[in-house]
Order: structure tokens, then C-alpha cells, then sequence
């Protein structure tokens, strides 16, 4: 498999150009299966890294319209975000009754296993260290291309329905990739990025979701890959 996307790949980049979607979704492809083997080719994952950030940010993404929607704070190191309960309950108060059905909750590793292999998620992390997953398990074309086509009574699901019994606080939201072992019995790498319209969270704070996978659930940080997207 590994050999076929890594042709796959090259004839991509020639057919569709270094920055197109299809070579990006490819990337993200190989990684995911780079990230089941046993022994981890450190090299060649870094190299995937840096160019999936570079597609990512080769765009300057403009200001966004909800600026004045989303806020970040940060008391001694503690940082959280916030996203706007009046905006919220303006625009989106008709999927909270539906919300529960359509997330998956994650405070352990045992409970990681309700996840899908080589699938990726819209996630939240809790100020109190809980996961909340989006439950619409997505391949790499699927989260580049249609990750918005996913509602909750014909709404567009987005971050902040996450964390509504939160006061719409986290402490980082993303997107983030489940990936077991090469048998496919254990998870066992993910792949994190900091991707979200509604709160546009800083890179650097990508820290706090590989803590909880490394030390809450006891992912080994060599397994954990962080895409860092410009704001």
C-alpha cells in the first residue's frame, strides 16, 4: 500500500501541481499508513509534515467574519479559547436538543478504540480533559474536500456544538486523525492540526491536545504528529 500511494503521489504533483487538494489528501494518505508500521521512518514523516503545513499555509487565509465571535485567553499558562454564546444560540440553538447523538466523548484510551482506523474527526479538548469527537469518521479526501457537508438538523456542524455544554470553551480545537496498528487491533499514532474557522487557535497551543494523548491516553510523542496552520 505504502509503495502504490508513494506513486500515487508523484504522478499527482505532476498532473495536479505541489499545492493542489489531490496531492494534499494524498499526503495526508501516506502519512496515516507510514504511522501503522512498527518502525517509524522519522525521515520520511517529517518530510510529509513540512509539505502538508506548506499546502495548508501557502494561502493566507483572510480575517475571518466571526472575529469578534471567538476569544482567547491565557491566565498563568492556562490558555482557553472562547467562541460566543449569543452568536450561538442566534444561529445554531436548533441542533442542541440533537447534539449528544452526534459526538463521541473520550477521557481514556480504552474509550479511543470507538474510534475508526486511518479515519480522521473534528475534535475539541476540554478544559477538564475530555475529548469531544465530531462523529463523522472521514478519509483524507473526505476531510479536504467535504468536511463541511456533515449537519445536525440541516445545519453545518462547526466546532462550538462541541463544547455547548462547556460554555463553548476548549482548550485547543482541530482536526485530528485515528490511526491503529498495522493489524489494526490497537490505536496507536494520530495525526493533530489546529484547523477551525470559529476560533482560529494558535499553532502553539497544539501542545495541550499532545499532552492529553500523551500522558491521559499514553500515545508515545513520536507518534504524535502536529500540523501547525497559520492563523
Amino acid at each position: 500500500m505504502i509503495v502504490d500511494l508513494k506513486f500515487m503521489l508523484l504522478n499527482a504533483i505532476e498532473k495536479y501541481g505541489e499545492f493542489s487538494l489531490a496531492v494534499l489528501s494524498l499526503r495526508l494518505t501516506y502519512l496515516e499508513y507510514l504511522l501503522k508500521k512498527k518502525t517509524l521512518d522519522i525521515t520520511l514523516i517529517d518530510q510529509l509534515q513540512n509539505d502538508i503545513e506548506i499546502t495548508y499555509n501557502s494561502d493566507v487565509r483572510p480575517e475571518s467574519k466571526l472575529k469578534e465571535y471567538m476569544f482567547r485567553s491565557n491566565t498563568n499558562d492556562n490558555v482557553i479559547y472562547k467562541f460566543s454564546s449569543d452568536y450561538f444560540y442566534e444561529n445554531y440553538h436548533s441542533v442542541i436538543p440533537d447534539i449528544e447523538q452526534h459526538i463521541i466523548r473520550i477521557k481514556n484510551y480504552k474509550e479511543l478504540s470507538l474510534c475508526k482506523d486511518l479515519r480522521w474527526y473534528v475534535y475539541a479538548l476540554t478544559n477538564d480533559d475530555e475529548l469531544i469527537l465530531l462523529n463523522n469518521p472521514m478519509n483524507a479526501i473526505d476531510l479536504v474536500l467535504n468536511r463541511n457537508d456533515y449537519k445536525i438538523n440541516n445545519i453545518a456542524a462547526v466546532h462550538p456544538m462541541l463544547v455547548y455544554k462547556e460554555d463553548f470553551e476548549a482548550r485547543m480545537v482541530g482536526e485530528v486523525a485515528i490511526i491503529y496498528d498495522d493489524a489494526g487491533n490497537l490505536p496507536v499514532s494520530v495525526i493533530i492540526n489546529n484547523k477551525s474557522g470559529h476560533y482560529r487557535p494558535l499553532a502553539k497551543d497544539l501542545r495541550y491536545v499532545v499532552d492529553f494523548f500523551k500522558t491521559v491516553l499514553g500515545i508515545d510523542s513520536n507518534r504524535i504528529i502536529c500540523i501547525n496552520i497559520t492563523c
